[in-house]
């Protein structure tokens, strides 16, 4: 990928721009998904509904910044892109926006944000709209051995077994996985199930009230209510707390029924590390939601989604723009404007199946 998307060179504020496929860079940093994610059959894994393992989506990722301050002199926009691994392809990046942006990554997990910034007099609304084709396989690692362990995650496994911000990996969080791990003498998949159990079977999918959403594994751990990044948070900390390496993962849902239409929230998932199988996905909060599912979304995924982002606590660049910001996690777009946090973002994100 030539210019890891930054706008030509001549290129006018507004233009269109086409980012060039993301694959090279984007494979280098992000997480790969063990060689035998199709099953020891050698079969693509069939999704929970039972149609073919695959999906082909084009999907639009809009932002509108609306009223900005009359005064207002310098405007900075992280909108966060989808990763390529071996089972998500990215392709025909294209943006139309209203002023030029180029692409950078974070120092800590590698995820790429198109960063746009503009300097001066501003108008009174600000758009960018970015569209690109995702294809997307399931994913199903189940007994053979991964023989592809080159990812940026694996070559630092202490990144992953660290405490964050609000998933700690002591006190209560330990207490509890040690509790629940109590007489379990399986290897590390066989913990990390028992781990998953105990999250599906105390959590309940709720998002009433306060507190959810944030990804708090102590609030999950004490209410035990709240929504995908609540149910992935508890795992996260527990996994970690008995030095089982455990990661984060960002995205967006695909309705199960192909066709088109607007998508209003985000969805997220989990990855832990085992010395042989390499990194095993699961999906607690969609096993809560589908019984009938619980089997498979221990290490399987449906292709039902779009992965975008990986980690917490992720510290954006350019520093000297940012300001320090740290996000908790990364989906929507993080504006700043004359480096105060800026509320007024409205977004829209669709989707859209293709042939092929």
């Amino acid at each position: 990928m030539s210019d890891c998307g930054r706008a030509p060179a001549g290129a006018r504020p507004g233009r269109c721009f086409r980012v060039r496929r993301l694959a090279p860079l984007l494979l280098l940093a992000g997480l790969m998904i063990p060689a035998c994610l199709w099953g020891p059959s050698g079969h693509r894994a069939p999704d929970r509904h039972g149609s073919p393992g695959s999906r082909a989506v084009e999907f639009t990722y809009g932002l509108t910044l609306r009223g900005l301050p009359e005064r207002a002199r310098q405007v900075s926009i992280w909108v966060p892109l989808p990763r390529e691994t071996s089972a998500q392809r990215i392709e025909d990046m294209r943006v139309d926006a209203d002023i030029p942006g180029r692409v950078l990554s974070d120092p800590t997990y590698g995820n790429r944000f198109l960063y746009f910034e503009s300097e001066g007099s501003q108008p009174e609304s600000l758009k960018a709209v970015i569209r690109f084709v995702v294809r997307r396989e399931a994913v199903e690692v189940r007994g053979a051995p991964s023989d592809r362990r080159v990812s940026a995650l694996e070559i630092d496994p202490a990144l992953h077994l660290r405490p964050d911000r609000l998933v700690p990996t002591d006190a209560l969080i330990a207490e509890r996985a040690r509790r629940v791990l109590s007489g379990v003498r399986s290897g590390g998949v066989g913990r990390a199930r028992r781990l998953y159990d105990d999250v599906v079977r105390t959590m309940v999918y709720d998002k009433s009230g306060t507190g959810w959403g944030r990804g708090d594994a102590l609030h999950a751990c004490e209410v035990g209510a709240g929504n995908c990044t609540d149910f992935h948070s508890l795992f996260i900390g527990m996994a970690r707390a008995v030095q089982i390496p455990a990661v984060f993962v960002m995205g967006f849902p695909l309705p199960a029924e192909r066709g088109e239409g607007a998508i209003s929230s985000y969805h997220c998932w989990a990855e832990f590390y085992d010395d042989r199988l390499g990194w095993v996905p699961i999906d607690a909060s969609e096993a809560w939601k589908h019984p009938e599912s619980k089997e498979f979304l221990f290490g399987g995924l449906d292709p039902n989604r779009i992965e975008f982002t990986i980690g917490r606590d992720i510290q954006l660049v350019p520093q000297d723009k940012a300001r320090g910001a740290v996000l908790n996690y990364s989906i929507y777009p993080y504006v700043l404007v004359d480096g105060e946090s800026f509320a007024g973002v409205v977004t829209e994100f669709r989707f859209r199946d293709i042939a092929g």
